[in-house]
């Protein structure tokens, strides 16, 4: 949690929100206190003391002297409480910004000797990191504690005029140092654009050659492009040729289907036309089987005429012979009829029977027509 708040805390003070970066840096430090991380507390004190520092600048700028004396006093009082064997905590970068925090909180609260002691300690951690821009820093709060300390020695003006020849002097060194840094950093930076120009007049370079070789590669694919196209053509043509062929080969086998079709219908007609004329020749015998059905039907029904004749006939006599007997004076009369009636019968019976052959006769010519007919 004290981590959280920690690093919060700088967020706040990078943000500018300094109220709220001073309550988060002054939670985590009273968390780690009763945790007993006894280095956490003094990185924490440090922000605090930083944060007040910053918070009471701001407070003299805006007039408010009462406030920002007061955060100026807090803020020394916090630097007091940072333990004296802090070099066991601190590496020697943290140690400057404990000596500069220490230096500006003395300044602020009016102890200028013990401020002067903090800037020069300030210089010895910077001179050992060789970080120009510390040193510049340190130099110039040196100067500026040192020109607060003389507007206070109106009293004594030698003491004012040594103390005001130091400052001039350490804030010159600060200049010299600020100008030696802008210089470097103008060299870096000339230096970085000419490397930067460099690189990109050969990175240019580059791009050029590629955009060459790329066109050379267009150049090449479409005379590769004009040839394959040159194939395509000539394949299309073949195929074109071949699909002519196959039009032709197809369309000749069309024609012969539609020949063999013509003939297949003329072999249909032709077969219709034995299976009418058969069917035609089947009506003519059914017919002729028909008029034969109905002339032996004729013939029986003449037989049975002729017999039930006969047969009334032969009653007839029967019943004339009862009536000669009946009628004696009838008898040569009768017989006479008889002897008429018998002869005429018998050339009917004759005449019958020589019928009835002709009929067999007939019946069995046409059975045998008939028979050769359905062999055939």
């Amino acid at each position: 949690m004290a981590v959280v708040l920690n690093g919060l805390g700088n967020s706040y003070l990078k943000s500018n929100d300094l109220d709220s970066a001073l309550s988060c840096f002054t939670e985590a430090c009273r968390i780690n206190e009763s945790l007993g991380e006894e280095v956490n507390v003094q990185f924490n004190k440090v922000n605090i003391a930083a944060t007040q520092i910053e918070l009471g600048r701001n407070k003299f700028k805006e007039g408010d002297s009462i406030n920002g004396m007061k955060y100026a006093l807090n803020a020394y009082a916090t630097y007091k409480q940072i333990t004296t064997d802090s070099n066991s905590f601190f590496n020697e970068y943290q140690m400057y910004d404990v000596s500069i925090i220490g230096a500006d909180a003395s300044m602020l609260v009016g102890k200028y000797d013990e401020g002067i002691g903090y800037a020069t300690k300030a210089i010895e951690n910077a001179n050992k990191l060789e970080t120009p821009e510390e040193r510049m820093n340190a130099y110039e709060v040196l100067a500026d504690i040192q020109q607060a300390k003389a507007l206070t020695l109106n009293h004594a003006p030698d003491s004012m005029k040594d103390l005001l020849l130091l400052s001039f002097k350490n804030y010159k060194t600060s200049r010299e140092l600020k100008d030696s840094l802008f210089n470097a950093e103008n060299t870096t930076k000339i230096a970085e654009i000419r490397t930067k120009y460099e690189s990109e007049k050969k990175d240019n370079e580059i791009v050029l050659l590629n955009k060459e070789r790329e066109l050379q590669e267009i150049n090449l694919k479409e005379k590769q492009a004009i040839i394959l196209l040159s194939r395509l053509q000539v394949a299309k043509n073949q195929d074109e040729i071949e699909l002519l062929s196959k039009t032709r080969n197809l369309q000749e086998l069309k024609l012969l289907t539609a020949e063999q079709e013509l003939m297949v219908k003329e072999q249909t007609l032709k077969a219709n036309a034995a299976l009418l004329e058969l069917e035609q020749k089947t009506k003519v015998i059914q017919q002729e089987q028909l008029s034969n059905e109905v002339l032996f039907r004729n013939m029986i029904i003449g037989s049975a005429l002729i017999l039930g004749l006969f047969g009334f006939l032969f009653f007839n006599r029967f019943k004339l012979q009862k009536q000669v007997e009946q009628h004696q004076k009838l008898i040569d009369q009768r017989k006479h009829i008889g002897a008429d009636l018998h002869d005429d019968v018998g050339s009917t019976l004759s005449s019958i029977s020589i019928y009835s052959e002709a009929i067999k006769t007939k019946l069995n010519l046409e059975r045998d027509r008939k028979s050769d007919g359905v062999g055939s």
